[in-house]
């Protein structure tokens, strides 16, 4: 689930996402359960970390897994960055947690437009 911001320069979206699948290397593309993938107990293992080490891993990974946060404007693909990121408490291990996680990304300047609107 997303929820996006437009700015004069720029879009923040925000994301409720789980993280430690992601970070499990888990592909969650038709798969109706993480524990029918062979990486369920590194998943199960992710989901007893804090959140501060979640945070860390999740911040480390970034490079690589900003490639699959893609967003566009006006045909031109622009790079995201993380700004927030809030992981909850571990709960109970066999359950997801859900996080947040705030993306900004700088909206291009269209040509002919003023770089900014401000009177």
């Amino acid at each position: 689930m997303a929820d996006a911001e437009i700015r004069d320069d720029e879009v923040l979206i925000q994301y409720r996402i789980v993280l430690e699948p992601i970070l499990a290397g888990i592909d969650l593309a038709g798969l109706g359960d993480t524990d029918e993938s062979p990486l369920s107990g590194l998943n199960d293992q992710l989901r007893r970390l804090p959140p501060a080490e979640i945070e860390s891993r999740f911040r480390a990974a970034w490079p690589q897994l900003a490639q699959e946060f893609r967003i566009e404007s006006g045909g031109t693909d622009i790079a995201p960055e993380v700004v927030g990121l809030s992981v909850p408490t571990a709960g109970d291990p066999d359950l997801p947690r859900d996080s947040t996680l705030i993306l900004s990304a700088a909206l291009p300047t269209a040509p002919g437009w003023p770089e900014s609107s401000a009177a």
